[in-house]
């Protein structure tokens, strides 16, 4: 509510103001605004980017997708980590197996999931033999 009270004194202020100085007419004294004509604000909108800001804007956006993507393949190769050393396998079977959706060319995420797969496929196998 302040700031209302501010702005309606700021404007009256300038207003006599303009009134001290041009006399009770000063807005018929203001010169006119110029207008900028359709075609120009039409030729401002339609110009097409140039093959290098295409360029550019892609070559970014391939950019911030590889980061983007190495930043959530740590993750979960992190977090697939984790599951093995409190011998969730079954767990880190599965966020093995989302990393190399993410890259599939990473060979160790192959080599850790085929060793937990033999652990837990090992596991169920003697958990069934009474000893």
């Amino acid at each position: 509510m302040l700031c209302v009270c501010v702005c309606v004194c700021g404007s009256s202020r300038i207003t006599r103001l303009l009134i001290e100085q041009d006399g009770e007419q000063w807005r018929e004294k203001l010169p006119e605004i110029p207008l900028v004509p359709l075609s120009a604000q039409q030729h401002r909108r339609e110009e097409p980017p140039s093959a290098e800001v295409l360029q550019a804007r892609a070559e970014k956006a391939k950019q911030h997708a590889a980061q983007k993507t190495e930043v959530c393949f740590n993750s979960l190769k992190q977090e697939g980590n984790e599951f093995v050393k409190k011998g969730l396998f079954q767990e880190a079977l599965r966020t093995y197996s989302e990393c190399l959706k993410l890259k599939p060319e990473e060979c160790p995420i192959y080599t850790n999931r085929t060793t937990w797969r033999a652990a837990l496929t090992y596991r169920r196998c003697y958990s069934r033999i009474p000893m």
